[in-house]
């Protein structure tokens, strides 16, 4: 009887196991933002559905929303090296929106630029601040050598802490999406 249920055992393990071994990785988390971009140089737009763990996919075509995207002045970060490492610093606040008209940083936009200079890896070239549906967005441009990688943040307004969302290299940010239940996503 216990050879027989041995078998069994073994059978059954053999028979789930291709079921649990494909839905193995497939988990990419819960869906944060959807990115329109454009490579350098270049007007075809990629539609990218971005999840919280940092994978992205192409997705269909989408309207972006309208989304409040603030440039920060090139003067209000500047970068030293020290001890080897390079240090970014937050000079001041002064931004525009993308029509050009100065817009007057807060309390949430200031804490924002002071966490996107301490957090720096590198020389930044950009960064866009966007702000849909009260939901804090960043997108920086980085001066490395001769690539130009470009990260997607999130701020979380509570704990004032940035989260990694996306990398690219060589893009340009034309609009964004919030991929929650609201969009019928």
């Amino acid at each position: 009887m216990e050879k027989n249920m041995n078998k069994i055992f073994i059978l059954l393990f053999i028979l789930v196991l291709p079921f649990v071994m494909a839905g193995c990785g497939r988990n990419d988390g819960k869906p944060v933002v959807k990115t329109i971009t454009t490579k350098a140089g270049s007007s075809e737009k990629e539609y990218t559905l971005i999840y919280e763990n940092g994978k992205g996919k192409a997705t269909e075509e989408f309207a972006a929303d309208d989304a409040l995207f603030l440039l920060a002045d090139q003067e209000d970060f500047s970068s030293e090296i020290e001890n080897g490492k390079i240090t970014v610093r937050l000079n001041g606040t002064k931004l525009t929106d993308a029509d050009g008209n100065p817009y007057e940083a807060d309390k949430i936009i200031n804490s924002l630029m002071q966490c996107v200079a301490e957090t720096a890896e590198h020389d930044l070239v950009s960064v866009t601040i966007l702000i849909d549906d009260g939901t804090y967005f960043v997108f920086e441009e980085w001066n490395v050598n001769w690539q130009s990688p470009c990260v997607l943040y999130q701020y979380d307004t509570e704990a004032g802490a940035l989260k990694e969302l996306y990398r690219w290299d060589d893009v340009k940010l034309q609009g964004i999406s919030l991929a929650a239940e609201r969009s019928g996503s």
